[in-house]
């Protein structure tokens, strides 16, 4: 236990213990030893130590499932452990086992897509999707950027953005599965992925020119090579020339309104979240949504 006063035969001197009474052959006649100032430091990191574990332990309750669980959120109690037991202490209804101590549960991430999340550990988690996403975003946006300059259409990093968002709406609905591997935020002007905001925002309002890259980490180097363009996946092929004839012809001002309209995630999320300007669009209300527009089109 951490007290306030100093252990027994250590002079306190403004609540620091004094090693130098403590242990006279550690006093400042012996500043210049190598050994000295170690013990100093591995004493006085030992007792930060102790004090930030047991500031820990008091901030947690046991749980009935034999869990050390923490207060969050209001007063909800979660399993800090990730033991992935029931109140009872036995497996939970969805739990199965695999492995030696590790336990699976079938759950859904923010995309939608099933995984698979294996507990371990104090805070030991692992996910893995069951549906991952189809391609690498820069691939796609560079799919977009490179027929862009074919067919010689101006393409800005708005228009492309929206056109991104079609083309991963129109996947999802007939795939199931995510085109790219981010998530879209509802922003003011309709969906956006950050990252590739970010990546592109150096043009402002001006056209893109060229491909995004990666940068790769080699034994001559560090290079910055574009990310190549998905070849093999038909069905990207014909949802893209399906995105690319009905929505390329659009001003990014235009593509940015029909996102806007009432009743789509964009405008879900936004009334979903008052205030907040970078919120999450839910996989499946880009899913239910697209999948409406197929189904319209088909009759």
């Amino acid at each position: 236990m951490v007290t306030d006063s100093p252990p027994d035969g250590a002079a306190s001197d403004g609540g620091n213990i004094d090693i130098c009474h403590q242990r006279p052959k550690m006093c400042y006649s012996d500043v210049n030893s190598k050994g000295a100032w170690s013990r100093i430091r591995r004493v006085v990191t030992g007792l930060f130590r102790f004090m930030k574990h047991d500031a820990k332990r008091s901030t947690r309750t046991e749980a009935p499932g034999g869990c050390d669980r923490m207060r969050r959120n209001g007063g909800e109690d979660r399993d800090w452990r990730g033991c992935g037991r029931s109140e009872a202490g036995s497996p939970g209804p969805q739990e199965k086992r695999q492995g030696r101590g590790r336990r699976t549960r079938e759950e859904t991430d923010s995309r939608g897509a099933p995984r698979n999340r294996q507990e371990g550990g104090c805070g030991e988690m692992v996910m893995t999707d069951k549906k991952p996403p189809a391609h690498n975003t820069k691939s796609i946006v560079n799919y977009i950027i490179n027929r862009a300059l074919k067919d010689g259409v101006p393409l800005t990093h708005l228009k492309l953005q929206k056109l991104l968002y079609f083309l991963n709406g129109y996947y999802i609905a007939v795939t199931g599965r995510p085109l790219i591997d981010r998530t879209f935020e509802a922003w003011d002007y309709g969906p956006v992925v950050p990252a590739i905001y970010h990546e592109l925002k150096k043009y402002g309002g001006a056209p893109i020119t060229t491909f995004v890259n990666d940068i790769n980490f080699t034994d001559d180097g560090i290079t910055s090579d574009p990310v190549p363009i998905p070849t093999d996946d038909e069905v990207l092929n014909e949802i893209f020339e399906f995105v690319w004839n009905n929505y390329g012809q659009y001003s990014a001002l235009k593509l940015s309104a029909i996102t806007h309209k009432e009743g789509t995630p964009w405008d879900k999320t936004r009334k979903r979240n008052p205030g907040i300007k970078d919120a999450d669009i839910p996989f499946e209300e880009i899913q239910s949504y697209f999948k409406g527009l197929t189904k319209r089109k088909d009759q």
